[in-house]
């Protein structure tokens, strides 16, 4: 039997029997690995064969979600400035920032405020994070898809949008403006 082994910069060849190769490793070599036997191939053993190595996969390096955020056109603190600034904003702060309101009516009322303009889930979800919501993409996005029946989706550019159909849109502003908020 005939082992060669690599580690490093590290190295060990061994021949002779099987008891001799494993009582020689056991008592000089210890590597992270398993030792394996070499293959008998005179080619093999001409190119130093070694044990399977652990090989990782290399793949080009993502761009920083940042970048990422910054493709949409809603500028997230603008809106949730405009929410601020809006006369009904004691009542939009009772039902979706202090109030125990669903994800998915969150996700409405962002594009409900902000109109015909097609939003992404992560700009619904920057907007609720600007008025102090914890509200992060993947919650947004759940909640669209959750109520896609109530959505127009759009996925024709690099980031799928969404705009509230004009039902929907009726019935969520029909429920907002006629909410009583517990004091």
């Amino acid at each position: 039997m005939k082992v060669r082994i690599q580690q490093g910069s590290n190295s060990i060849e061994i021949e002779g029997d099987k008891e001799e190769v494993s009582a020689i490793l056991e008592s000089w070599w210890k590597p992270s690995f398993a030792v394996a036997p070499a293959n008998d191939d005179p080619a093999v053993q001409e190119q130093g064969a070694s044990p399977k190595r652990r090989t990782t996969k290399r793949s080009a390096p993502r761009a920083p979600s940042a970048a990422r955020e910054t493709s949409s056109k809603l500028n997230a603190e603008e809106v949730a400035n405009r929410i601020k600034e809006d006369p009904r904003f004691d009542l939009f702060s009772k039902l979706f920032v202090l109030g125990e309101a669903s994800r998915s009516d969150r996700a409405k009322f962002v594009s409900w405020f902000v109109g015909d303009t097609p939003i992404t889930s992560g700009d619904a979800s920057r907007v609720m994070i600007a008025l102090g919501v914890k509200f992060d993409a993947p919650a947004a996005s759940k909640a669209m898809s959750d109520s896609s029946r109530d959505w127009i989706k759009d996925s024709s550019g690099p980031q799928t949008t969404f705009r509230l159909s004009a039902p929907a849109r009726h019935a969520f502003e029909h429920k907002v403006l006629n909410a009583k908020p517990a004091a």
